[in-house]
């Protein structure tokens, strides 16, 4: 297991570079490796040699994976209220299928993660921006969609306050069939996406990516 560990040390201190840049958390630095070795350490009994994958493609995604929970254990927003953190958690998904990037900057390649994972040492530009895509979203939302469409989304995606429920309790709420609500949520779904994004949601995206480009190339 020495072997295996000394192996792969730099696989596992290039992992938790990568996480400690992308979430501003290098006092977290020790325990993101430690985590990784960790994991390492408890899967590698399961690598089958004739597999073809090295060992090292094998742990990857175990190491990367006990890192992530490991975030998620140890970064809290002090920049944000304990309301508008669960707010961003849960409203997350629907950015995402709306075409609503929460990337932190544009480079980023793993924007899925970017709205549950908030560091206490992030700038302020990403706090603002997290906070504006929330307002502005929220406002299509509520003053763009019919009651109908927000039962259905906000009821579907658990968000801006509504109780979220399966397809077969909002087709019941509808008196529709399950297909005919999803059919209906979709329908919602592809217009609150329009909204946003030929709207001030989109405005504003498309202005802070062009002022992060710009501020990287300075």
């Amino acid at each position: 297991m020495e072997e295996l560990y000394l192996q792969n040390k730099e696989l596992i201190g290039a992992c938790a570079d990568r996480l400690c840049r992308r979430f501003y958390c290098e006092q977290l630095r020790e325990d993101l490796v430690s985590a990784g070795t960790v994991a390492l350490l408890t899967h590698a009994d399961r690598y089958n040699p004739d597999s073809g994958a090295t060992i090292s493609t094998f742990l990857y995604p175990y190491i990367i994976g006990a890192m992530k929970r490991e975030l998620e254990r140890s970064l809290y927003p002090i920049s944000l209220s304990k309301r508008e953190f669960e707010e961003i958690c849960k409203a997350g998904l629907l950015f995402s299928v709306v075409g609503v990037s929460l990337d932190s900057s544009p480079e980023d390649d793993e924007g899925g993660e970017s709205a549950r994972l908030i560091s206490s040492e992030a700038p302020v530009h990403r706090q603002v921006y997290l906070k504006i895509c929330i307002e502005v979203m929220r406002e299509e939302f509520e003053n763009s969609l019919s009651f109908k469409e927000r039962e259905l989304l906000g009821g579907f995606f658990g968000v801006f306050g509504y109780e979220e429920k399966t397809l077969a309790e909002l087709g019941e709420q509808f008196n529709m069939k399950e297909n005919a609500a999803l059919k209906a949520k979709d329908k919602a779904q592809r217009k609150l996406a329009g909204l946003c994004l030929s709207g001030k949601l989109g405005v504003w995206q498309d202005a802070y990516h062009a002022v992060m480009k710009s501020a990287m190339k300075g």
